[in-house]
């Protein structure tokens, strides 16, 4: 079995063009994102297409604190706190973690 075969099938032609259309407008809004993040010395780590807005994830950086953004999740580990912080960019979020830093 490839793994064409193992994707969901979207049936009927209408429905096809529409999630071809709704995939084409992610991928659109996420290379403007990307194309924004970059020309402005992020470095983007990768891109997800799953949910309702693509993800771009960034490495964490002082500059990150330019973006307008807010920590949602705190994680405790070995080295102490991580914090995953999220901020819109464009019609995507952006996402970057940082070490045992809140503000």
């Amino acid at each position: 079995m490839n793994a064409i075969t193992e994707l969901p099938i979207v049936r009927g032609l209408h429905a096809r063009n529409a999630q071809n259309a709704h995939m084409q407008a992610k991928l659109a809004d996420a290379g403007a994102c990307l194309e924004a993040l970059i020309r402005h010395g992020y470095t983007v780590l990768r891109i997800e297409l799953e949910g309702a807005k693509p993800v771009v994830w960034i490495q964490g950086c002082a500059q990150c604190d330019k973006l307008i953004g807010a920590w949602y999740r705190i994680e405790g580990t070995h080295q102490g706190r991580r914090y995953t912080w999220q901020a819109p960019v464009l019609a995507c979020r952006v996402q970057w973690q940082t070490q045992g830093e809140h503000s």
